[in-house]
């Protein structure tokens, strides 16, 4: 920059000298210090007056000399007021250019984002092949990642500083004449972080590319394309060239060969950690990039049957859109909570809608899981997204109260006697809240506890109508009562053991045990009743477990005639079916059982066993339990 004397020619200007210190030259253009002499005209070069000023701010020496013919304080004093204030127009302009010069300096570019592998192949071509087989056309640094034709390229990034925006910006021919459109084409894809725009990524050779406008991370861009072999194009590969907008990217050292994926690291766009082509990233740099937190929403929390709970909800990483994510699950109370029970899931179920309002992340995201857990009653249940990326941080999706009912079934063992000699009657209920409203599985043991040497074991179903559990039990319903008459073969005081047996998580439940008083059964007595003589001595009790005798012809006892009665007894409905029935003992058996009104059911019998013979009429229930319903002479 010149500043005129009053004679209107240049008084004296400045100059960048040696070390950054800035010269003063006057008419004669003799500089303080020999050596530095400077054009005039590069005095008044706004940019070489920057250099000045910059340099001396990074430790020069930023000096203003007195010429040599007029020194400056003698010059100020001989100014007219005019020419004064034009010199003070002037160095308030010089001033004014060098502090303009000054944001250039500080102008790095904090916004930065990890460039991924495009797609999935080997690394055949990069800055460390000596000499290089790529110096990038446009970019600052260059890759080839060979496939196959057809396979699919992806805008990939990780450790996003901020908000990343990517968007296609146009499509050029990659090969020069005379190849051109034997190799697909080229799509220029601008990234963007806050608003900032970092720079430009080439990805070359594509067929099916798709067209300008905004693409989502991890969005597919277009597929390798095929070719014609020629110095552009050797084989099914993407070339990758990224550019910084301000100084240059830089990439990542890895290995001639090396196996690529969608997680695969190749360098920084932004950042400026390269002074210029082909420079390696400093350490770290690709994973201190500061990447963002999963993002995620907390759907759901229930509790779907007892001793268990549900969570609904799903997630991604920014840092690694495509990948499955995982959500920690906390019941008891957020994490790190004394006593709180920690469950660890991924979150690769299908959501549709996080795939449509995340474009490019894909569907399989969700999270919808039934586990089960020792917690009861009302529980804080919290979840989690999981960072699975450099950068980044786990991040709370909030915390819901449940409340988890007992999971083991529960009831009473009301009662246990001996109505009659080898029988054993036992009355109760019991259900289950994972099978609320469904009859329950009982076990019997008759001499002891399950698990003692020679107890009987007996099979019966909870299922008869108890309309005070009904209404006692909210929601169980009343089918949940067992009144059952069970056969035995032991004699005197046996330990009767009842048993709730569980339906889904959970575990059987002993409802107690009672102390019965099992008699031989009775002798015969006479009976004058047409329809109930009296009885012969009964035969063996049967095996409650056991099919019901078929309707076939009973055994014939030697010398005992064939014969056909009807007996009428009062039975339920359901009850009164030949498959449902039988009779206790041998030579007896159900022909037909009609259903008459009034409950009342007609029984044809076939017997060959002495007349005034008694039996006991047995019910088959479910689970091959059997019940006593009366008594019947033949």
């Amino acid at each position: 920059m010149a500043l005129l004397s009053p004679d209107r020619t240049p008084a004296f200007r400045l100059t960048p000298g040696p070390a950054g210190s800035t010269f003063v030259h006057g008419r004669g253009g003799a500089p303080a210090r020999a050596g530095s002499v400077q054009p005039s005209r590069q005095a008044t070069d706004r940019a070489g007056v920057c250099s000045a000023f910059r340099a001396a701010r990074n430790g020069g020496d930023l000096s203003v000399r007195p010429v040599v013919r007029y020194p400056v304080i003698t010059y100020v004093r001989s100014m007219r007021r005019s020419q004064l204030r034009t010199l003070v127009r002037a160095v308030v302009a010089c001033l004014a250019v060098a502090l303009c010069c000054l944001p250039a300096e500080a102008s790095a570019t904090p916004e930065r984002a990890t460039i991924l592998s495009p797609a999935d192949g080997s690394l055949t071509s990069s800055p460390l092949e000596s000499p290089p087989h790529h110096t990038p056309f446009t970019g600052d640094w260059a890759v080839d990642i060979a496939g196959a034709v057809g396979r699919p390229v992806y805008a990939r990034f990780a450790n996003v500083s901020g908000s990343l925006a990517l968007n296609v910006i146009g499509r050029f021919e990659p090969c020069a004449s005379p190849n051109q459109g034997t190799a697909g084409i080229g799509l220029r894809v601008q990234v963007s972080v806050d608003g900032v725009a970092l720079g430009v990524v080439n990805y070359v050779h594509l067929a099916n590319a798709r067209g300008n406008g905004p693409v989502g991370n991890g969005e597919q861009l277009g597929t390798m394309s095929s070719g014609t072999r020629t110095s552009c194009w050797t084989g099914a590969h993407v070339h990758m060239e990224p550019r910084n907008d301000s100084k240059y990217s830089c990439f990542q050292s890895t290995p001639l060969g090396a196996g690529l994926g969608g997680g695969s690291k190749l360098g920084v766009l932004g950042g400026e950690y390269a002074a210029a082509k082909n420079q390696l990233c400093p350490p770290g740099a690709v994973d201190a990039a500061a990447g963002t937190s999963p993002r995620g929403a907390y759907d759901e929390a229930s509790s779907p049957g007892a001793g268990t709970v549900r969570v609904r909800g799903w997630t991604y990483d920014p840092d690694a859109p495509t990948s499955t994510g995982a959500i920690h699950v906390y019941v008891g109370g957020p994490a790190g909570s004394p006593g709180a029970e920690g469950h660890a899931f991924n979150a690769d179920a299908v959501r549709a809608d996080v795939a449509a309002a995340f474009p490019g992340v894909g569907d399989r995201h969700g999270l919808d899981v039934t586990f089960g857990t020792g917690k009861r009653g009302a529980q804080t249940v919290c979840a989690y997204a999981i960072n699975i990326a450099a950068g980044g941080e786990n991040v709370g999706l909030g915390c819901k109260t449940v409340t988890i009912d007992e999971p083991n079934p529960f009831g009473n063992f009301e009662s246990a006697d001996s109505p009659a000699g080898g029988q054993l009657h036992v009355s109760g209920w019991a259900t289950d809240r994972n099978a609320f409203t469904q009859p329950l599985t009982m076990h019997v043991y008759i001499g002891g506890p399950a698990g003692t040497p020679d107890a009987e074991f007996r099979v019966l179903t909870a299922g008869r109508e108890r309309r005070d559990v009904a209404a006692a039990v909210a929601g169980a319903g009343a089918a949940h009562g067992f009144d059952d008459i069970l056969t035995t073969a032991r004699r005197g005081s046996q330990a009767v053991c009842v048993y709730a047996i569980n339906v889904g998580p959970g575990e059987n439940i002993a409802l107690g045990c009672k102390t019965v008083t099992i008699q031989d059964p009775p002798p015969p007595t006479a009976d004058a009743g047409a329809n109930d003589p009296a009885p012969a001595p009964s035969a063996a009790p049967p095996d409650p477990t056991a099919s019901p005798v078929p309707a076939t012809a009973p055994t014939t006892a030697p010398g005992s005639a064939r014969r056909t009665l009807a007996r009428t007894v009062r039975l339920a409905r359901a009850s009164c079916s030949r498959a449902r029935l039988r009779l206790s003992g041998q030579n007896a058996s159900i022909a037909r059982a009609t259903r008459l009104r009034r409950g009342r059911c007609r029984l044809t019998i076939v017997t060959t066993a002495p007349a005034g013979t008694r039996y006991d009429l047995l019910i088959r229930r479910s689970g091959n339990t059997v019940r006593r319903a009366s008594a019947i002479g033949v």
